[in-house]
């Protein structure tokens, strides 16, 4: 069974982290005053860990209070604003989203595991009103 990667924006543990980066940055560079220093390229890093994390998961789910991001397969991404979603339709197999401009969201979602597809609705029914299940 395939598993998804839950991930909401804007948690603690996420927000320590970048606030972590952002202090070793320009500490590196006031304290140590050089252009390579092992303090500012530690925060970089923990930067660019950070923002690359969906490209570790072929299976990726990002929301927050007003946009969810669905990360299938290497390179393809949907996102699509909670407000603007008018219908989320799950027949046991496929999961469909559709949005008030027109944008269709389909995934099959048959050979994942039922407690992934229950945390995705879950977020879905939680942030929508418009959650049917067939």
């Amino acid at each position: 069974m395939k598993k998804i990667k839950f991930e909401e924006w804007g948690s603690l543990g996420s927000a320590w982290l970048l606030l972590v980066a952002m202090v070793l940055i320009p500490v590196g560079y006031l304290l140590i005053d050089s252009d390579r220093n092992v303090v500012s390229t530690i925060g970089f890093i923990v930067l660019a860990l950070h923002f690359a994390r969906p490209f570790f998961y072929l299976n990726y789910v990002r929301w927050n209070a007003r946009k969810l991001i669905i990360k299938r397969g290497m390179f393809t991404f949907d996102s699509v604003r909670f407000a603007d979603i008018i219908s989320v339709n799950y027949d046991m197999e496929r999961l469909r989203i559709s949005s008030a401009k027109g944008k269709q969201i389909e995934w099959n979602l048959k050979d994942f595991e039922l407690e992934d597809i229950a945390q995705l609705l879950r977020i879905l029914g939680r942030n929508t009103s418009s959650l049917a299940r067939s």
